[in-house]
Parts: structure tokens; C-alpha cells; sequence
């Protein structure tokens, strides 16, 4: 090494100085890109959210469903 230290904020501050010095049009879509991809990764958190949420509804509404299927069971046991 040369004795630099490559931080993560200089490579990014380095990418978006170089991105500005093209094509206003090439910053734009690249920018559209990049907004993109942060509501897409967003999206997709809310929809694991939501798969959780389901299968936990799931998991209540069997165990629900036993119960009831244990009480009609009882029912016709002593009914006879």
C-alpha cells in the first residue's frame, strides 16, 4: 500500500463527483436507477413482513381448528 486509506464515504463521495462529470441524461438514469433499487429492496422487505404475519395467522388458525375438531369429537362421544 502507499499509505492512503480508502474509506467507503471517499469512494462515494469519488463515484458521485466522477458521475456528475458525464452526461447530464447518464446521471439522471443512473440516479432513477438507484431509486429503483432502494423502493424495490423496500418492497421486498415489506413482503416478508407480510409472509411472517401469514404464516403466523396460519399457525394460530390450526391450532383453532384442532380445538374445534377436539370439542365436536367430544360432543359426539358423549352423545352416544
Amino acid at each position: 500500500m502507499d499509505g492512503t486509506q480508502v474509506t467507503m464515504e471517499s469512494t462515494i463521495a469519488q463515484g458521485v463527483s466522477s458521475l456528475f462529470g458525464l452526461a447530464p441524461i447518464i446521471t439522471v438514469l443512473v440516479l432513477i436507477i438507484v431509486v429503483l433499487c432502494w423502493f424495490i429492496k423496500s418492497l421486498l422487505q415489506d413482503a416478508k413482513e407480510e409472509r411472517r404475519l401469514t404464516r403466523d395467522a396460519l399457525t394460530g388458525n390450526t391450532a383453532v381448528i384442532s380445538e374445534f375438531k377436539e370439542m365436536v369429537r367430544n360432543a359426539l362421544a358423549n352423545k352416544s
